[in-house]
């Protein structure tokens, strides 16, 4: 399984749009609560570089059966030294899900 993110701004060009996709898995505990967790191994980030588009697709993972959702994560450099969302300090590489911060949307759920 995989899934594809792209970020896409029709009049800028930005030193570097930094787009990560990754697929989640849902599980209900015994109590009803609703959790989507990421699947392991298939978050996938790449920074384009002088561009207005970026696109990204998730590492493919073995199928297993169950509801699933993309996330979609963005990071934009829109100068030098300044990035939206902005970076705390112990950000060292965006590879990182946390602490880095990130732009984030999430597709509906898909049974599978």
């Amino acid at each position: 399984m995989s899934a594809q993110a792209s970020v896409y701004d029709c009049s800028t060009s930005y030193p570097i749009i930094y787009v990560c996709s990754m697929l989640e898995k849902r599980s209900v505990s015994s109590s009803g609560t609703v959790t989507w967790t990421p699947v392991e191994g298939s978050r996938s980030c790449y920074p384009e570089k002088n561009l207005d588009f970026g696109g990204q697709t998730a590492n493919r993972t073995v199928y297993t059966s169950g509801d699933f959702r993309q996330r979609a994560q963005a990071a934009i450099k829109l100068n030098a030294t300044t990035w939206t969302p902005a970076q705390p300090s112990g950000c060292t590489t965006l590879a990182n899900d946390i602490p880095c911060v990130f732009t984030s949307t999430v597709s509906v759920g898909v049974s599978m």
